[in-house]
């Protein structure tokens, strides 16, 4: 049997888990993915329950991992770096040999995403570099490393990152007052300062982090750092401050869909149209990989081969066709190479 038929078989069985979550949890969640830098006291009002019940309930899904961690959105253009994509296909590698690669990618600061997947390829990797040069210097050195166990490759450059919060859990329609962070190469440069540059590497993956605490570590005053802040916020540099969840544990799953076009003058309209689906987390445009990638969460696999089928029929002859995968686990996130 295909191993790719194999497994998306396999999906049908084992993407049943029971909800760890309640109606209460998702809307905090929901208000936390829309700022996680908001107080206990603001997201109270708007879930309308006792500031001490949204304490315990964000505690509670801390502990048992629903909720991973709360990080700032940064904008890597902004910044000065060039977002590149990798998929890679193994073989000949076991569990060992898999883990070092793996490890090879987490510990180069200039990662921003790592995580394993379930079909075509083995692992996905996004990373932020200077310039062209730098980048092919890192790859020289992972294939000296690890080229024998690697069958195929293919790479991509971003020019366009669209994201946004998590609407689904709180609602089953796209409202107007969905959140976008767009984040695209259009963006100029901007020089950040020491105190800058320090304060984006305490916040990257740690958005909550007390004022004070924020003032201390970098030996400023507190209205320095607020001043830091939005001036960070003022030149789009920070963009946003989200939560990052572990979704299986609240019933959905990480589905990542390439599609590749006969017609390109229509790919707008097909961004258009998949932008009316709640479960749509992300978006990108890149030159390499595909014409369009779009990011799902979802509740199985079933979902996603109804919204492939649903694009077939209504772009008949424009798709010509598509790939998908699920993320099976997340290495590393982190939206800037310093931390």
């Amino acid at each position: 049997m295909d191993t790719t038929l194999s497994r998306s078989i396999q999906y049908l069985f084992i993407l049943d888990y029971d909800m760890m979550i309640d109606l209460i949890d998702r809307k905090i969640l929901y208000y936390l993915d829309r700022n996680s830098r908001q107080s206990f006291t603001r997201i109270a009002k708007k879930t309308e329950i006792p500031t001490a019940s949204v304490v315990y309930r964000i505690k509670r899904m801390m502990e048992t991992g629903v909720i991973k961690n709360f990080y700032t959105v940064i904008n890597p253009f902004n910044s000065g770096f060039i977002p590149f994509r990798f998929y890679l296909r193994f073989q000949y590698a076991n569990p060992s040999i898999e883990n070092q690669i793996i490890n090879h990618f987490t510990g180069d600061p200039r990662a921003w995403c790592v995580a394993s997947l379930d079909g075509k390829y083995n692992l996905a990797v996004d990373m932020l570099f200077k310039n062209n040069q730098e980048f092919l210097e890192f790859w020289k050195t992972t294939l000296d490393k690890y080229r024998y166990y690697i069958s195929e490759e293919i790479f991509s450059i971003f020019f366009h990152l669209y994201a946004r919060n998590y609407s689904y859990l709180y609602s089953y329609e796209v409202t107007e007052d969905i959140q976008k962070y767009i984040i695209n190469s259009k963006e100029k440069k901007r020089i950040l300062t020491e105190n800058e540059e320090a304060l984006l590497k305490l916040l990257s993956n740690s958005a909550r982090t007390p004022l004070l605490e924020l003032a201390h570590q970098l030996d400023i005053s507190p209205p320095g750092v607020i001043y830091h802040i939005k001036q960070l916020e003022k030149k789009k540099i920070i963009i946003g401050y989200r939560v990052n969840l572990d979704i299986q544990k609240i019933g959905f799953h990480d589905f990542k869909l390439d599609i590749f076009l006969t017609d390109y003058h229509r790919r707008d309209e097909i961004i258009s149209y998949l932008e009316q689906n709640p479960h749509l987390v992300h978006l990108s445009i890149s030159v390499g990989i595909s014409d369009v990638e779009a990011e799902f969460h979802l509740e199985n696999i079933d979902a996603l081969l109804m919204i492939i089928n649903q694009l077939y029929e209504r772009f008949n002859g424009v798709i010509r066709s598509t790939n998908y995968h699920r993320i099976v686990t997340q290495h590393k996130w982190n939206f800037i190479p310093l931390a």
